[in-house]
């Protein structure tokens, strides 16, 4: 209910002086005057009286107070002004008594009062059954039946007892099934690598879920500089729509040199190139088969080789292949190991996989194994979701070592482009004779930064980090850093170590540049360790 005076319409309208709210609860005196739409200042008409009693009584039906009422009354001012009186009688919140569903017969009325959060003899929450809207409106959406229309309506109400009877009438419209699949913007790339990626054929039953996830594998392949939001055309008929993703592609082929001379540290001795070099391409003629060679000269002598088959034989199962051979304190190791990929969900992939190792004169065979579970939103530089991974590996033979890590990490946005980064990783290497490379490391730009590259080493180790993004581009942000971490062994323990410092990461012609300036807690912040990584994908 609701009162407002007039105006004769021959008078010049007031302006509004003061606004004064009573009898304000559900809502702050503050919510209420906002409510309806009035602000000093304004002028005065019987027609925003009127439709601002009708905001404000709709504000309090939403808070469940379908039965409030509010007068208004008006206060002559000097100079053509009025005060504005509001006086709300908000009376008791009003109860649910009764649901009723109609044109429901896809899901079922237990799933679809159990979507809606539909609980009879509640007090009314406009929020809660918006949300319970939304839900059912997204279950429809992929069960095929994304034009669903569900209306909620007021079927009867008591002001005596202060019940009201809610109607949630659905329309489930057609069932939609995809007549094409198109993909635009592409030179290089085969159209078939992004089928094979989005996973929607022809003839598929619509469902929202699929087409949210298509965008995001598109965008995490690394082969897309960007990825537009998808169209769903119309079709030939009321049942078929036209699925088109286009794209930009990305820069797939980079090469890195960089060189240097290091004289004999002891006479006799040959003098050293070093340096890093390395050639990647991730999207060979076009079909998403990606290979990367690197090699790396200095304290320690590094080369590897690497190959990926994304879809071995036309399946979505993926193909890893890689040889390394290290030298790191006069202890040399090759490596060669192979597995399978299957992404089981769209969230969640299983690897296994065989290697062979050799470490000096002896030798050993084993298995490897890990699960993923990956919600990023874009993997490269994620603004929201979790990454948990665990693996593990054994090698038996003349060699003979074990080893399982597990890696968390989180990515909440704060505000806007600011983006929360947690990580936390702990790692195990057991075994009577563990190659001097295969032990576990901390120290350097992946691990704790403001010390040295692999400074301390130890068969057991724990470490953080905390960081606090800005993101500056698709690919770039800039950041603050804390790390912590322990590691030890079965005769001594590192005492946990901290450090800190300022970072940025860059998109260059190149890849991605990841430049760190790290500091330990002892250190002068000008003796900090500056951290260089090329090709770094967080």
């Amino acid at each position: 209910m609701l009162s407002a005076p007039g105006l004769d319409a021959a008078e010049t309208p007031p302006v509004i002086s003061q606004i004064t709210v009573t009898g304000a609860s559900a809502l702050t005196i503050a919510d209420a005057r906002g409510a309806t739409g009035l602000a000093e200042g304004d002028t005065y008409t019987t027609d925003q009286a009127d439709v601002a009693m009708r905001l404000l009584l709709k504000a309090h039906a939403d808070r469940g107070h379908h039965f409030a009422n509010a007068k208004l009354a008006t206060e002559p001012r000097l100079q053509d002004a009025v005060g504005v009186l509001i006086d709300i009688r908000e009376g008791a919140p009003a109860t649910v008594s009764r649901v009723q569903l109609t044109g429901i017969s896809l899901l079922g009325e237990r799933q679809a009062r159990s979507l809606l959060g539909a609980e009879e003899s509640g007090p009314y929450d406009a929020d809660r059954w918006a949300a319970g809207i939304n839900r059912l409106s997204d279950a429809y959406a992929q069960s095929g039946h994304p034009l669903a229309r569900i209306t909620l309506r007021l079927a009867a109400a008591d002001e005596e007892e202060g019940d009201l009877a809610l109607l949630v009438d659905v329309h489930e419209g057609p069932e939609i099934a995809f007549e094409a699949v198109t993909f635009e913007g592409m030179r290089k790339t085969r159209p078939g690598l992004l089928a094979n990626m989005t996973r929607i054929r022809s003839g598929d039953r619509y469902d929202s879920r699929r087409v949210a996830d298509a965008r995001r594998r598109l965008m995490n392949s690394g082969l897309f500089a960007s990825v537009h939001p998808v169209d769903i055309l119309r079709g030939s008929d009321a049942g078929h729509v036209v699925y088109r993703a286009r794209v930009t592609e990305a820069r797939t082929a980079r090469f890195l040199g960089v060189l240097g001379y290091a004289p004999p540290a002891v006479a006799g001795e040959p003098a050293q190139i070093t340096g890093l070099v390395e050639g990647v391409e991730t999207n060979i003629l076009g079909t998403g088969r990606q290979a990367r060679v690197r090699w790396e000269s200095g304290e320690n002598r590094t080369n590897r080789f690497a190959y990926r088959e994304p879809f071995l034989f036309g399946r979505r199962v993926a193909l890893d292949v890689e040889w390394d051979a290290e030298r790191y304190q006069g202890s040399r190791t090759r490596a060669a190991r192979s597995s399978l990929d299957w992404e089981l969900a769209s969230t969640v992939t299983v690897s296994v996989g065989g290697q062979a190792v050799s470490a000096d004169d002896t030798s050993g065979r084993g298995a490897l194994a890990s699960v993923e579970f990956d919600t990023r939103d874009f993997r490269p530089n994620p603004l929201r979701g979790v990454l948990l991974r665990a693996e593990a590996d054994a090698v038996t033979g003349g060699i003979s070592f074990s080893r399982f890590e597990t890696d968390a990490r989180a990515f909440a946005s704060v505000a806007g482009a600011h983006v929360l980064a947690a990580r936390a990783t702990v790692a195990r290497v057991t075994g009577s004779d563990i190659p001097l490379t295969e032990w576990l490391f901390m120290g350097g730009a992946d691990t704790l930064r403001g010390y040295e590259e692999r400074q301390f080493r130890g068969t057991r180790s724990i470490t953080g980090s905390v960081e606090y993004r800005i993101v500056t581009g698709r690919l770039s942000h800039v950041f603050a850093f804390v790390d912590v971490g322990r590691v030890s062994d079965a005769d001594a323990a590192v005492a946990p170590k901290l450090g800190y410092g300022i970072g940025a990461n860059l998109e260059s012609r190149g890849g991605l540049v990841r430049f760190q300036y790290g500091i330990e807690p002892s250190a002068s912040p000008l003796d900090g360790k500056v951290h260089l990584s090329l090709g770094t994908t967080l």
